[in-house]
């Protein structure tokens, strides 16, 4: 329902069943989703892109133009996930030239008089508490309790699982799994209730105890405690092993749990996969690796091949094959001699990859990736679309090549319920592809 004392500015997109009140305020080049609720004297401002099931309550501002003297009038938006909820007088702020988005995640909420600065991140599950206010370019990570009227420098980043005593004011990091609190603020031990809240078993939670016990009571530095922590908890109850199939030249983490294999061919990327399948409980399987639909066969010298089809009484698919059974030069995976002065390569199709994960463990969960060249958005979601329902995967990573630059990489994670998560940097990325499958194996 849509009140008529509304003013919805004709470009602006409303999705199904949404629910605006008397006197809400929607500017141009806004996008709303489905099932939404806005309340009366809210406002959605340009550039605002509002996904799915939130409930923004009455005198929320979302969109406004950053509070940044950098600012030049660029385009830019504040983009809110689904399931949130957004209390009164609550500002989320555009982006500038720095990142170009304020991004608030998916079932977060955020009570009265939060500010959401230029640039910042929430992740999603987070409590941010009553008048709480964060500079730019923070970044609040999954799960986070943030009490209220906390104030965050600009630049600072929380981690996930962590609960922030209310009236703190901080311009540094705060690792994950703690409780940080007092003045100035410090290190109050683990969040052990929010922690079992999550899942976590208990046996983990003293593993975390132990690790930040290093930290924060060894006397060590950091880089000697981060040591010591790396070489004495080298087994964690939550990930028993990371396996990294790639080629031999490829990069490789340096992490002890990562188990490297490396191949030569598709041929070798089947037989690894089958093996760890046979052999391994493995959760999740992230296929980030380009394979190519043909691979060479052999290679023959053109007037080889040509004075066996000659002496052929006719030339068909069998005839070509024999001769280059008769004539071939090299085996797939070898240098191409420059002595073939007129080589013909005789080529196959691979073995498909991405389909064999949900065939040998349909209750893995499996990430693919579609990267296309130049292409409109819609093309590129129908492609990704099309690859997640052909090969049954539960995301898909969908790209354009023309949007990748150095550290810059826009991406969208299609999830096979239907959302969407955008990301702008490889580090965006990378997180949010390991939060989606985390989140889903919570969910199982």
């Amino acid at each position: 329902m849509i009140s008529p004392l509304a003013y919805i500015h004709p470009e602006a997109k409303i999705g199904e069943n949404v629910e605006i009140a008397p006197f809400v305020f929607i500017d141009k080049n806004v996008v709303i989703g489905d099932n939404n609720k806005i309340m009366a004297n809210a406002n959605i401002l340009y550039g605002s892109r509002i996904g799915n099931g939130n409930t923004i309550f009455p005198g929320a501002v979302i969109g406004a133009i950053p509070q940044d003297l950098k600012f030049r009038g660029e385009e830019s938006t504040a983009e809110i996930g689904d399931n949130n909820l957004i209390r009164e007088n609550v500002t989320i702020n555009r982006g500038t030239a720095a990142k170009g988005r304020t991004i608030v995640g998916n079932n977060n909420l955020l009570m009265e008089g939060v500010h959401v600065a230029h640039d910042a991140l929430v992740g999603n599950g987070c409590i941010i508490g009553n008048s709480t206010k964060m500079a730019g370019e923070i970044v609040i990570d999954d799960n986070a309790i943030v009490s209220a009227n906390v104030l965050m420098h600009q630049f600072c980043h929380v981690g996930s699982h962590v609960m922030i005593q209310g009236g703190c004011r901080f311009s540094k990091d705060i690792p994950p799994y703690i409780i940080a609190g007092r003045e100035p603020i410090a290190f109050s031990g683990i969040n052990i209730i929010g922690l079992r809240r999550r899942g976590f078993s208990n046996e983990v939670i003293e593993s975390i105890h132990n690790a930040y016990r290093i930290i924060y009571q060894s006397g060590l530095n950091t880089t000697e405690a981060l040591k010591k922590i790396e070489d004495e908890f080298e087994k964690s109850p939550m990930i028993n092993n990371i396996y990294y199939i790639c080629a031999e030249n490829s990069f490789k983490p340096a992490a002890k749990k990562a188990k490297i294999i490396t191949i030569e061919s598709v041929a070798d990327l089947e037989t690894a996969v089958i093996n760890l399948f046979q052999n391994e409980k493995i959760d999740a399987v992230i296929h980030s690796m380009a394979v190519s639909d043909y691979r060479v066969k052999s290679v023959a010298d053109i007037s080889s091949v040509s004075r066996s089809l000659n002496k052929a009484d006719c030339i068909n698919d069998f005839s070509i094959e024999q001769a280059f059974d008769e004539n071939n030069l090299i085996k797939q995976n070898k240098k191409i001699s420059s002595s073939i002065e007129s080589p013909i390569i005789l080529l196959e199709k691979t073995p498909k990859i991405l389909p064999m994960f949900k065939k040998l463990s349909p209750e893995t969960i499996l990430v693919g990736f579609k990267l296309l060249n130049n292409v409109d958005l819609n093309t590129l979601f129908n492609v990704a679309e099309a690859l997640m329902n052909n090969n049954n995967c539960d995301f898909v990573l969908a790209n354009d090549a023309v949007n990748i630059k150095s550290d810059i990489h826009k991406g969208f994670l299609l999830h096979n319920n239907g959302r969407k998560s955008e990301f702008s940097t490889k580090q965006e990325i990378s997180k949010g592809i390991v939060s989606a499958v985390m989140e889903r194996i919570d969910n199982i």
